[in-house]
């Protein structure tokens, strides 16, 4: 599955070969390597994204962006500190502190590819997009 959302490709390979293995005994082989790439700059990045159980591959541009929103939510919970994010999110901290970094990885990217746009205005931007569109 691919599209383009603004100035961006957004591609979906289905792997199902890896299982989810963050925590907890969840058992869902519904891997996927999104890749996005920014169409002004060139520049990309990828993650991994595990659908649920009910939808398995991802197979509609809904899906596809709403995978995209998921990356931005993680990197945007990055821009609080830790010990802030684990209380959002009811933490401990040293639970926390691994599914946090996590997210710093993904803000990470999130800078070398997508700095150009403010991370609060396309986290509102993408929600209105799927509530209009899907």
């Amino acid at each position: 599955m691919k599209m383009t959302y603004k100035n961006l490709s957004i591609e979906s390979k289905f792997l199902n070969n890896k299982n989810w293995n963050f925590g907890g005994n969840i058992d869902n082989f519904n891997n996927h390597k999104i890749t996005v790439i920014n169409l002004e700059t060139k520049k990309r990045l990828s993650f991994e994204f595990w659908n649920s159980n009910a939808v398995g591959e991802i197979k509609t541009e809904s899906d596809l962006i709403g995978a995209f929103e998921c990356f931005i939510s993680d990197a945007c919970a990055a821009k609080e500190s830790v010990e802030d994010f684990c209380s959002e999110f009811g933490y401990e901290l040293k639970e926390g502190r691994k599914i946090y970094n996590a997210c710093v990885k993904s803000l990470n990217k999130y800078d070398r590819v997508l700095s150009e746009y403010n991370i609060y205005d396309l986290i509102n931007e993408l929600n209105e997009y799927i509530e209009e569109n899907y």
